[in-house]
């Protein structure tokens, strides 16, 4: 959502009419739900719909993104407002990737432990037999 929030805005940014952009970037998202929304958005501004008001109806969009596209429609500035939205939806990734990785990273060390008490276990183990057959 972050990646195709910041190509919109950049191709809006660059001069491209919005129509276009809007079916470059259903076409380059790797999602193809949100392409689809995307193209679903372009078909309605193509009737002459609201971006925001559309945005709103699409399950795909958080209500976030129809408000700011909203604002953007009407301020005339709909790349910064989607430059925003995907700078809120990038710090909400690295915080959720910050969560999981110390998460994961007790996590692992159990198991690498774990891992490394079985092998200790495969080697004495034939010794301590050993020397209990000596004795």
């Amino acid at each position: 959502m972050a990646r195709s929030n910041r190509t919109l805005a950049s191709l809006v940014d660059s001069g491209v009419p919005i129509l276009k952009s809007l079916e470059m970037t259903s076409e380059v998202t790797d999602n193809a739900v949100i392409g689809k929304a995307y193209t679903s958005l372009r078909d309605a501004a193509r009737k002459g719909a609201s971006l925001g008001d559309t945005a709103k109806n699409i399950s795909v969009f958080p209500v976030m993104i129809a408000h700011m596209m909203k604002v953007g429609e009407e301020t005339g500035q709909l790349e910064t407002m989607l430059d925003k939205v995907a700078g809120w939806f990038e710090m909400e990734l690295d915080e959720k990737i910050k969560r999981l990785t110390s998460i994961l990273e007790p996590v692992l060390i159990i198991f690498v432990g774990g891992i490394v008490a079985l092998v200790a276990l495969a080697i004495f183990t034939p010794i301590v037999t050993a020397i209990q057959t000596m004795m």
